[in-house]
């Protein structure tokens, strides 16, 4: 045999290991987006997301159950087991390097929207401040290594309003929107949803100030957001109303909420960054 073909074989059964680990992958997606789109039928929910913590055999793909789980934990207020979560979660397995050697997060990004923003948002909204303090105990090791990673910068601001710190996050949530956000690092696919966070967040602090009357241009991300059941849980989070065009106004306190499959389908492997190097 020559060497030629040597290689070709060897370049063969390269790209079917590589096409049967990416099946195997995306396999490992659908099935955490199925469990995540039954967040509102509690065993449902627990039962799937425990299984595939325990038999998945990935230990990326574990530990993104693990943060999910977190997310349906604090969903559901079952806060007896919560700490144990924390604790069993590797972030480290979350977090790759990128060819120059810096922390890279895009393959995982979604998990570190529900570590970041999804999970404080619904512990916010519980009041769970014990709970709350103990994710930012788990994930403080890394903001140093992730200060460039816009999940991690949206949330702090996110936590700056709920602790009502500094300018409650208004000039990191108005930069955002005016797509002023060179030098950080971001998923395509998520930078629409940061957006409407920020803008929602924005809206809250205006009805805080009683000036949401003044700004209509919050008006048409709101009503977008809300149109998502990821944007129901987070309204409700922080007990914002948005006005619907077919009645006065529309509340989101119903149970029969849209799948949350926003942020748990893969992520594009190239990730933005507006900054000229």
């Amino acid at each position: 045999m020559s060497i030629l073909n040597i290689v070709l074989y060897i370049m063969m059964f390269y790209f079917i290991f590589r096409l049967f680990s990416t099946s195997k992958r995306n396999g490992k997606g659908k099935q955490l987006i199925d469990i995540v789109a039954s967040i509102n039928h509690h065993d449902e929910f627990f039962e799937g997301i425990n299984d595939m913590i325990a038999n998945c055999g990935d230990p990326v793909y574990e530990n993104k159950a693990r943060v999910i789980k977190l997310w349906g934990q604090s969903y559901h207020k079952e806060f007896e087991s919560f700490a144990a979560t924390v604790d069993e979660l590797n972030i480290d397995q979350l977090i790759t390097t990128d060819k120059k050697g810096n922390p890279d997060i895009h393959e995982n990004e979604d998990s570190f929207f529900y570590i970041y923003m999804g999970i404080p948002n619904i512990l916010y909204g519980n009041q769970a401040e014990t709970e709350q303090k103990l994710l930012q105990d788990k994930i403080a090791p890394y903001n140093d290594r992730l200060s460039d990673k816009l999940v991690k910068v949206l949330g702090d601001s996110c936590n700056a309003f709920y602790e009502k710190k500094d300018d409650q996050g208004m000039g990191f949530f108005q930069k955002l929107l005016e797509g002023d956000y060179a030098g950080y690092t971001y998923s395509k696919s998520l930078i629409g949803l940061y957006k409407m966070i920020a803008n929602a967040m924005m809206a809250k602090y205006y009805e805080n100030e009683g000036t949401l009357a003044e700004h209509p241009e919050t008006d048409d991300l709101l009503k977008q957001f809300a149109d998502t059941g990821l944007g129901k849980r987070w309204l409700k989070a922080i007990d914002l109303t948005v006005k619907n065009e077919s009645e006065d106004t529309e509340t989101f306190n119903n149970d029969e909420e849209e799948p949350e499959s926003t942020v748990t389908e893969e992520k594009e492997e190239n990730t933005e960054k507006e900054e000229q190097e």
